[in-house]
């Protein structure tokens, strides 16, 4: 029969084994933003809701890629599919959003990224949604659909202003100014597009 101490240096010799592994292993890869787990993680350690949180941002940047590609004039991609496509979108950054604002206090960036994606989404939803009604020839709709396209277009712009110089890394800051430069890009488009409806 065992003794207690037996046992006890069986589970010590156990841990010492299985310690080298999990720490070879080490916190999971980005797809797309490991520099910004880098420059987050060197000014205040992620905990394990930051690592959710960045994980989540990281899948819906991922997301997007392929909605992105489906907007590209090449593909054709019909507006009703947009609309549907961008639904997802939506639904991930807002989740996104949710579990990056938890660890706001100690990564604000994160939160302000994810914030500023959440708006360009939707943003951009709104902006397939005008044309929806624009190709049912609903005058009333449409001017309807682009007004609140012209306010999620406002919230986007305030989101992300000021964002680039929230960075210090090259590569992060090259993820806010594009965010930036494409919810600009869109708000100009939307802004527009409601002023040629005429509408009252």
């Amino acid at each position: 029969m065992r003794s207690p101490l037996t046992f006890l240096l069986a589970a010590v010799l156990a841990a010492s084994l299985a310690t080298p592994a999990l720490a070879a292993k080490g916190p999971p890869k980005l797809k797309l933003l490991q520099p910004l787990a880098d420059e987050l993680g060197s000014a205040a350690a992620l905990t394990d809701d930051g690592w959710k949180a960045i994980k989540a941002v990281d899948q819906c940047a991922v997301q997007d890629l392929n909605w992105e590609r489906a907007m590209a004039p090449e593909q054709m991609t019909p507006i009703d599919s947009m609309f549907e496509l961008l639904a997802s979108g939506v639904v991930c950054w807002q989740g996104a959003e949710k579990k990056a604002a938890k660890v706001a206090t100690e990564q604000p960036r994160l939160a302000e990224l994810a914030a500023a994606r959440a708006r360009y989404v939707e943003m951009v939803r709104g902006y397939y949604d005008g044309f929806r009604a624009k190709a049912a020839g609903d005058n009333n709709q449409t001017c309807k659909r682009f007004k609140v396209a012209v306010n999620q277009a406002a919230a986007a712009v305030g989101a992300s202003r000021g964002l680039v110089d929230r960075f210090d890394q090259v590569e992060n800051k090259t993820v806010a100014l594009t965010v930036d430069q494409k919810i600009a890009a869109f708000a100009e488009l939307i802004t527009s597009e409601y002023a040629n409806q005429k509408c009252d």
